[in-house]
């Protein structure tokens, strides 16, 4: 416990502990975004001194005083904000450290930023300090030092050991680029949490919960997600869709699972070459098709926004296969550290099923009644991606019912045969109630495949025993099923299966017809999710189904309702049985034609009971409506009500601007009525089925993803369903029948319905595909083979030695502390000079137009800090490179994130005219910042390249070894850097402010000789940082850099324009460049002299930026006129 805590030495690898103490810059920055500081509503000091007698300082005052439910989510959010600054302080303490003295650290760290980020606030317009957060900042970063520290010893006692693999392999499975997705995920579903309509509070204490739950118990995802499946699904409220509460657990578990579970790996996934081959063709075939809908559609408008929005259609429908390929080296890394992953998801899937089933009972129990079968009423559960038809919750039901069935008969123990034996009796109630024949179907199927899997592959004597099992579980089901199936409703469902396959199959003709008639559209299909668009437009218009969309082109957002089938757009409201409410209608139709209907219903997917109606017909202009609304209906109180709007007319559009639902007290039941916040606490639902689904998996497929995804999809399933039978077949393991009978399952209800819109299932099932292939079956283990020798030169050990000698790469941590204590003095001195900058009438304008006017303070702070990223990083990952290949492969993505990281810092730190002078404005139609930051961050990626370069040169000409594999590393990784910035900056520039001043309008041989110059000027500013933090004599080191700084000269007048005419003047584009403005030109001898002094000022403030990464990198060693000594 917390005793144990304060006295273990929190040690861990240094590959698990990196990632994290470079994302503190990224952390500190969103950090300060949360506490309002990216807004240029400051305040002068003068001005904050006048209003601090207003304000309340003292610590709890506004939570004393503020509703319990919003004082409790402002200390869940701050305690949940500053639990990653405990990880990173522990990344940068030492790792004897006890847990006493890291939890001293994370708390003092956590006081003094949070007691900065709020005393800031005292100077923002509208925002007042809290001086209570510190206290809550240092619990949660306390708490996050106590995972940091405990989350390694909880690894070892829960997972088994890894069993050892060759150096080879682990070069290739072991990949520690795969921890950097850990901290993104994080920071996305923090931001959701924050933002998310409902029951934030009780969320984020859910995702705390569950985080803490996977850094104990790395497998328990493969419990927690199909267990949360049918039932976290809190769309009808809070009208996210897109990105909904299961999509922020799925975010949690990959960010807990890169940080904290087994190293992930991929190919150990993979028990031959072929699977990896058909995962990585249905993956393109996926994105290929998503690609095909998203990049026609750019920009994105708002998510949910509308009823057919392709871009977000795509992404919805293809997220389940995208989360389940994100999950598969998680997947890898649990079943190479031995965790029996088969049986931990067998357990999953029925848990899944419990409360599935679960659901289906208080569904019924509230509604009809549980006995009552003679009603046409079919059950959904909470599966709100039924709200337009479907058959999901019927192939939930069958994927899961297999692993019961197995459980039952290979349970090892009678109380856990008995309690799964009474789940297995309501669960076919729950299947029987959907009243789906294909359900139904499936549903025999998959049972018929165990039992015969039991009999086939097990002992005589084992049969023998699971028959009264088997016997007594077949008595249980009959008992249910009969008197649902023998009921009126489902005779009527079951006497119309040839009228209604007809209507399906002249329904898939039909849609096969949309398709375009060319070879691409045969090939990838018309795109993901594209089907309701296409159906919406290409359809009879008296057949188009009802819309809605959001619109925002004028002064207030408005609700525009179209007319067609039956759609509605509905919000579950607290409203009482009896009560009185009165409705308030704000609407207008601009033709004059339509009505809208408003409903107070109890209402589920499906049927609606009790409606209590308003119909109002609406003129050219704004007007009022208001009438009385009364549910008087008998029934259970526990019913959810829901307030529904449609179009009641056949014709004309109806637009809506506030919509209220007052109680007798004058409470507004209505959340969102004025459309602010888009669809927020909106939920469209229809009628109209067919509008939304193919009804066919296969034709859905073909639709959607065309041929390719078609036929991967059959070889990815076929080969998973042959690796099942050969495990079944070899061991009879029960785990591989249960997978290989869930599958056939969906399958066969994938013959009625498209069940890959449904992102959650697509999930569900490529996950159970994975997991059947990745389970180890229990038959023996093969003898162990004889260990290979190796073979080793004999002049290896000798180089070994060489490169060991050198001082930057035989160290094995960076010192943390001597990269602090050099940093801080430099920080301290260029913020001041950024601070000064503006006022130097000797630098060129555009260099002093860089300092924001509004914000200097801040603007400095973080144009410094960009400064140390950009330059010192790259000294970072060159001393990386000599530890090697492990990061060699890293190094491209590690090049392109290092970029994108100090694109989005200098994006906040200098004004939008110094980036537009950069990349110009934004001319893909993407949101502008988005496009801003992405073609920056390519141009600070390239610079990252180079910058490592030059420290990598600076290394080999004061005789420092540099391996081999590093140098082409490098050269492999920053050459497609270079190619793709000279793409994004100069042939799809947009803006010639670049090109402008480069040779030739930016030609090729432009680029590579500016970036050779850039490369030059680099590697001297590195030997200087190399030089100062060393004992490499110096008179060498300032003739190298001398040598350096000619080449760059060279090619600087290479690369540069020498002949610009631009309003009525003539210069060359170093001219230009360092000139104080156009109005004074300098040339001749001022032009050298300046051009010298810029190149000596690049080189020494690169220098400083670097000295402390070079310090941190050169930990306890020296080096003289080439010799090393180790103190």
């Amino acid at each position: 416990g917390a005793a144990r805590f304060l006295r273990a030495n929190c040690t861990q690898p240094p590959h698990d502990r990196r990632w994290l103490w470079l994302s503190a810059p990224t952390y500190l920055v969103a950090l300060a975004w949360a506490s309002g500081w990216w807004t240029t509503a400051w305040m002068s000091p003068a001005a904050a001194w006048q209003r601090l007698p207003d304000l309340y300082l003292l610590p709890f005052y506004v939570h004393y005083f503020a509703d319990i439910g919003v004082a409790l989510s402002g200390v869940v959010k701050v305690t949940l904000a500053y639990l990653p600054l405990g990880l990173i302080v522990w990344a940068t303490r030492r790792p004897t450290d006890s847990g006493r003295a890291l939890l001293g650290s994370s708390v003092t760290w956590a006081i003094a930023i949070a007691t900065l980020l709020e005393g800031g606030r005292l100077f923002i317009t509208d925002r007042q300090p809290d001086f209570g957060n510190p206290l809550f900042a240092a619990l949660g970063a306390a708490l996050g030092a106590y995972l940091a520290c405990t989350h390694r010893q909880h690894t070892s006692r829960r997972v088994p050991a890894a069993p050892q693999t060759t150096a080879a392999t682990a070069i290739v499975t072991a990949h520690p680029g795969w921890r950097l997705m850990a901290l993104p995920a994080l920071v996305v579903a923090a931001a959701a949490l924050w933002r998310f309509p409902v029951l934030s509070v009780e969320l984020t204490l859910l995702a705390i919960a569950y985080l803490v739950l996977l850094v104990r118990v790395p497998q328990a995802w493969l419990v927690a997600l199909p267990a949360l499946l049918p039932v976290l699904d809190l769309a009808p409220w809070s009208g996210r869709h897109l990105f909904d509460a299961f999509d922020i657990l799925l975010t949690l578990t990959l960010a807990a699972g890169y940080a904290f579970g087994p190293e992930p790996q991929l190919r150990s996934a993979m028990p031959t070459k072929g699977f990896g081959v058909l995962v990585s063709l249905f993956a393109a075939s996926t994105l290929a098709s998503l690609a095909m809908v998203l990049v026609p559609n750019l920009p994105f408008g708002s998510p949910g926004a509308a009823s057919v929005q392709p871009s977000f259609d795509a992404l919805s429908v293809a997220k389940g296969s995208l989360w389940a390929l994100t999950l598969l080296p998680l997947l890898a890394g649990l079943r190479r550290a031995g965790v029996a992953v088969g049986r931990v998801f067998a357990w999953g899937m029925v848990a899944g099923l419990g409360t599935a089933t679960a659901s289906i009972l208080w569904e019924r129990a509230i509604f009809p009644g549980l006995f009552d079968v003679s009603r046409d009423f079919r059950a959904a559960g909470f599966m709100s991606s039924m709200h337009n038809g479907g058959a999901h919750i019927e192939a939930f039901l069958a994927m899961t019912m297999p692993f019961l069935a197995v459980g039952i008969v290979g349970a090892r123990s009678r109380s856990a045969r008995f309690a799964l034996l009474l789940l297995f009796p309501l669960a076919i109630y729950a299947m029987a109630v959907t009243y789906s024949r294909g359900g139904y179907a499936a549903l025999l199927l998959a049972l018929g495949i165990v039992l015969v899997g039991i009999v086939s592959t097990r002992s005589t004597a084992g049969t023998r025993r699971a028959w009264p099992t088997i016997v007594v579980a077949g008595v249980a089901a009959a008992a249910v099923t009969l008197p649902i199936v023998s009921g009126d409703f489902a005779q009527s469902r079951l006497q119309r299966i040839v009228d209604d396959a007809r209507t399906r199959a002249a329904h898939w003709t039909a849609a096969l017809a949309m398709r375009k008639p060319d070879p691409i559209t045969a090939l990838f299909g018309m795109g993901v999710g594209s089907y309701p668009t296409h159906y919406f437009y290409r359809q009879d218009p008296a057949r188009r189904p009802a819309s809605f969309a959001i619109v925002r082109d004028a002064a207030t957002p408005r609700l525009a309702l179209g007319a067609g089938t039956t759609g509605y757009l509905q919000q579950r409201v607290a409203a009482a049985r009896g009560d009185d409410y009165t409705l308030q209608v704000v609407a207008r139709s601009r033709s004059g034609k339509a009505s809208i209907n408003v409903l107070l219903c109890e209402r589920t997917y499906f049927d609606a009971f009790g409606c209590s109606s308003a119909t109002f017909t609406l003129g050219e202009t704004w007007s009022d409506h208001q009438q009385g609304l009364k549910i008087d209906w008998p029934g259970t109180p526990a019913r959810p009500v829901t307030l529904s709007l449609e179009n009641a007319s056949r014709d004309g559009v109806a637009e809506v601007a506030r919509v209220a639902l007052l109680s007798a007290d004058g409470r507004n039941l209505v959340r969102n009525g004025d459309f602010t916040g888009g669809a927020d606490h909106w939920f469209f639902s229809s009628d109209d089925h067919l509008a939304w689904h193919v009804k066919n998996l296969w034709v859905a497929l073909l639709f959607d993803q065309g041929w390719a995804g078609v036929v991967t999809f059959t070889l990815l399933v076929g080969y998973a369903i042959v690796i099942l039978l050969g495990k079944l077949r070899r061991s009879g393991d029960l785990a591989a029948l249960a997978a290989l009978a869930s599958l056939l399952a969906f399958l066969t209800v994938g013959v009625v319905g498209s069940l890959f819109d449904a992102p959650r299932l697509a999930l569900l099932f490529l996950l159970t595909v994975f997991v059947g292939v990745a389970h180890k079956d229990t038959r023996p283990a093969p003898p162990p083979a004889m260990p290979q020798t190796t073979h080793v030169r004999r002049n290896s050990s000798t180089r070994a030695a060489a490169v060991t000698a050198s001082p930057l790469l035989s160290v094995q941590r960076l010192d943390r502390h001597r990269l602090m204590v050099g940093a801080v003095p430099g920080f301290v001195l260029l913020s001041l000079s950024m601070i000064a900058l503006p006022h130097m009438t000797a630098v060129p304008y555009n260099v002093r137009e860089l300092v924001a006017t509004g914000s200097p303070l801040l603007s400095a702070a973080l144009l410094t800090l960009f400064g140390f990223w950009l330059a010192g990083v790259p000294v970072w990952m060159a001393w990386r490179l000599g530890s090697g290949q492990r990061f060699a492969l890293s190094l491209l993505p590690a090049l392109l994130a290092h970029g994108l990281v100090a694109a989005a810092v200098i994006a906040l730190a200098v004004p939008d005219e110094s980036l537009h002078d950069l990349v110009g404005s934004p001319v893909l139609g993407w949101p502008p910042a988005i496009e801003t930051v992405l073609r920056l961050g390519v141009l600070f990626a390239a610079l990252s390249s180079l910058l490592t370069g030059g420290v990598l040169l600076a290394r080999a000409v004061s005789r420092q070894a540099v391996q081999r594999t590093a140098a082409v590393a490098w050269l492999g990784s920053a050459l497609p850097v270079l190619a793709l910035a000279h793409l994004v900056s100069v042939i799809f520039a947009s803006t010639d402010n670049l090109t402008e001043l480069m040779a030739g309008g930016g030609s090729l041989v432009s680029s590579t000789a500016l970036s050779g110059a850039v490369l030059f000027v680099s590697a001297g500013a590195s030997l200087v940082a190399f030089t100062a933090a060393t004992r490499v004599a110096w008179s060498r080191a300032l003739a190298w850099t001398l040598v350096m700084m000619i080449l760059a000269a060279v090619l600087a007048g290479v690369g540069f324009e020498q002949h610009i005419i631009k309003y009525g003047e003539h210069y060359s584009a170093l001219q230009f460049l360092l000139s104080s403005d156009r109005a004074h030109v300098v040339s001749g001898t001022a032009l050298a002299v300046r051009m010298a002094v810029a190149g000596m000022s690049v080189v020494l403030g690169v220098a400083l930026l670097q000295y402390p990464f070079v310090r941190a990198t050169t930990a306890g060693h020296d080096t003289d006129a080439g010799t090393h000594t180790t103190a």
